[in-house]
């Protein structure tokens, strides 16, 4: 029964509109019998509307909008709209501009056909040139204004129309000009028809071809107000609505569709990000694991030689350096192309965004509120991209050094982890090479890391001071604390890498690490590290 419905529903639709079509024209038409200006205004004044909305649809999207042929005529419908509706004003009848008589609607009526089928035939040209949409205005205005001069104070225009007589030479002429004008700008549409889409270049042919049988119309009629002329606006009236139907679908939908396509590809590619980072880290961590449980059944086995032992742990130190070493590699690779690439392309993206919704009218509340929406989840994007970019690879410890970036990071994690922090931190980055302060960084990184996870604390202590030629290094909360001898003698992929990762790490600098906790007394951490020693473990990590 669903598959049913579902397949009646579109042609019943398409009725739909049909009947409405034909039941809006069988209106207009009635409307003859009793006061034909009252037909004439309303169908001058439907395209007089609708040429507006063209120009303010093409104008708001022009920044989206890469086809210029229909940012042209955009700009070209906001005047040929304004003459016919000073051609509706000046209709016999209307007795706005009293004194002129049926000549002057008339002249406005050629001047706004010559305007419109000019601008179709020059509109090809910015099909493969840069058009600047505010000097195009302008040229069009000057344009617009030296035809009004020339109808109204200059006396230049050509009679059109002669009372008792009906139309002149020069306004029939005129007439069959604008269609060789209109079939000429047809075909270079239909030579040119690639760079459209298949609607778009179908809906604008449409559109010509109205315009021409209306032309043609106007051609025949004797009175203003005789059949010919009616079936001329008609004609007009199908020629603005698919010339309208074609600068939506450029200027609304397919930007629209484009914007939050990017946006799907931009989240989309922030996911495949984070899923090679942790994909990366799970990797090394595996890697690394593997080869403790294998170094460990070596150094059990040939525990009698110490030869053995000592190969063993230089091959563990080395292998551990290489894949902290390829870690902090990947970090930074990773982080540059974060903040780089999808960091950037996010900024422009909500850029776009905000100069988009600043264009919109106050009329326009859903699609506001739509962008709203849409620009909350960019700048949640951006914050995202921002934050792992930066706990990957802080530039501020490239830039400032180990203290700067020590500072920074406490004050990280005292507004997103509401820790309270005591910090007596004497100046110690001149000892230390650049691979060293990037060593010490992770191991209080990762410190801190355990502490905000698994100790609940509210106070964290922290000592960094040199001592003679050695650096000594305090960290210690009041949190929950653990059972060490416990923990140790949980299984090894059980006990987790926190604690492994640093004491290696100070391990690798020829330093001595320890570690005090008690379950419900807190957690501290000191390691020492000698100063002298570090310049040579440049290259380590």
């Amino acid at each position: 029964m669903q598959a049913i419905i579902h397949t009646l529903k579109e042609p019943l639709v398409r009725l739909a509109r049909i009947l409405i079509v034909l039941a809006a024209a069988v209106g207009l038409y009635l409307t003859t019998f009793n006061h034909y200006i009252l037909f004439h205004s309303l169908v001058e004044m439907f395209s007089v509307a609708i040429a507006w909305a063209i120009f303010a649809l093409a104008w708001n999207s022009r920044h989206l909008m890469q086809n210029n042929y229909l940012l042209l005529l955009g700009i070209a419908y906001l005047f040929v709209g304004n003459l016919d509706l000073l051609h509706t004003l000046a209709y016999k009848g209307m007795q706005v501009f009293p004194g002129y008589g049926a000549n002057l609607p008339t002249q406005l009526w050629i001047a706004s056909r010559y305007l419109e089928g000019v601008s179709f035939l020059i509109a090809p040209v910015f099909l493969t040139r840069s058009l600047y949409p505010r000097l195009t205005l302008a040229g069009y205005l000057f344009v617009f204004t030296f035809i009004l001069l020339s109808i109204f104070s200059w006396g230049l225009f050509p009679v059109c129309y002669v009372e008792g007589q009906g139309l002149t030479t020069y306004k029939i002429v005129s007439e069959y000009i604008i269609c060789g004008i209109l079939a000429a700008a047809l075909g270079f549409l239909l030579l040119t028809r690639h760079n459209f889409d298949k609607n778009i270049w179908r809906l604008v042919a449409w559109s010509l071809l109205a315009m021409i049988a209306s032309e043609i119309s106007f051609t025949y009629y004797v009175g203003v107000y005789d059949l010919a002329n009616m079936v001329g606006h008609y004609f007009k009236i199908l020629s603005f609505y698919f010339i309208y139907k074609a600068v939506i679908a450029t200027g609304i939908s397919e930007p629209f569709s484009l914007v939050f396509r990017e946006l799907k590809q931009t989240q989309e590619a922030l996911e495949r990000a984070n899923d090679v980072l942790e994909s990366q880290v799970r990797e090394r961590t595996a890697a690394l694991e593997a080869t403790n449980v294998q170094l460990l059944k070596e150094i059990e086995e040939r525990r009698r030689f110490e030869n053995s032992l000592r190969e063993s742990e230089e091959k563990l130190r080395h292998l551990t350096s290489q894949i902290l070493q390829t870690q902090e590699q990947e970090r930074q690779r990773i982080s540059r192309e974060l903040h780089d690439d999808l960091g950037q392309s996010l900024i422009i993206l909500k850029l776009q965004l905000s100069g988009l919704q600043r264009t919109l009218s106050g009329s326009q509340v859903k699609l506001k509120q739509k962008l709203d929406d849409v620009l909350a989840q960019v700048r949640e994007l951006i914050d995202k991209v921002r934050r792992i970019s930066l706990n990957l690879s802080p530039p501020v410890l490239e830039d400032f050094g180990l203290e700067t970036a020590l500072k920074q990071l406490f004050s990280d994690f005292s507004e997103s982890q509401n820790l309270k922090f005591d910090v007596d931190m004497e100046t110690v980055s001149p000892y230390l090479s650049k691979a060293a302060q990037i060593g010490i960084y992770r191991i209080f990184q990762e410190t801190l890391a355990n502490i905000s996870k698994h100790a609940g604390a509210s106070e964290v202590t922290i000592r960094i001071n040199r001592r003679y030629n050695y650096l000594h290094f305090l960290v210690a909360d009041n949190g929950r604390g653990f059972d060490i001898a416990g923990n140790k003698a949980k299984a090894p992929n059980r006990r987790g890498m926190g604690l492994a990762s640093i004491e290696e790490r100070v391990h690798m600098f020829d330093g001595t690490f320890e570690i005090w906790s008690k379950p419900d007394s807190g957690t501290r951490i000191s390691f020492v590290l000698p100063a002298q020693e570090l310049s040579k473990y440049s290259k380590m990590v």
